[in-house]
């Protein structure tokens, strides 16, 4: 990886994971974007171990979860980030397809910083990820210990 990480994005969907980079792209974050497949991808990222040995320490100033994780996995990897002391104030996004009461009751119950609803249309998702990024990856104040700090 030659430039800090601001966003990680875990999505196992690589046509999804195409389309939030072209996103990405738009608000000139891709450069500053990790993408991984999954949750064990995920956590070796974070623990900077296997295929992530000898990256720049510190951490995303976000974690992105895409729609296309599986449920369950997305909800896995937010328990196993906020039960991990080094990790836990490192902001979480779960991005899902019309998340019912139970989803959105999950999430935050599990400590999710934001759940952003989108639609199945690909237009709608790029606004949808052009927004987050502004806000997570621009405007937001990333946690200490974070990559990339802002310059402000």
């Amino acid at each position: 990886m030659s430039m800090p990480c601001r966003v990680l994005l875990v999505e196992e969907d690589a046509a999804e994971r195409e389309l939030v980079l072209s996103a990405l792209g738009e608000s000139k974050l891709v450069d500053y974007t990790v993408s991984v497949k999954g949750r064990n991808e995920a956590l070796d990222f974070l623990h900077a171990r296997n295929p992530f040995l000898g990256r720049p320490t510190g951490y995303p100033g976000v974690i992105v979860i895409g729609p296309r994780l599986a449920w369950g996995i997305g909800v896995a990897l937010l328990a196993d980030i906020r039960g991990d002391a080094t990790l836990r104030r490192i902001p979480v996004v779960i991005v899902a397809f019309q998340p019912d009461t139970e989803m959105i009751r999950i999430a935050y119950e599990y400590g999710v910083n934001s759940l952003v609803a989108i639609s199945e249309d690909a237009n709608g998702r790029v606004q949808r990820y052009a927004l987050l990024a502004q806000y997570w990856g621009w405007s937001n104040e990333p946690p200490p210990g974070c990559l990339l700090q802002s310059n402000t």
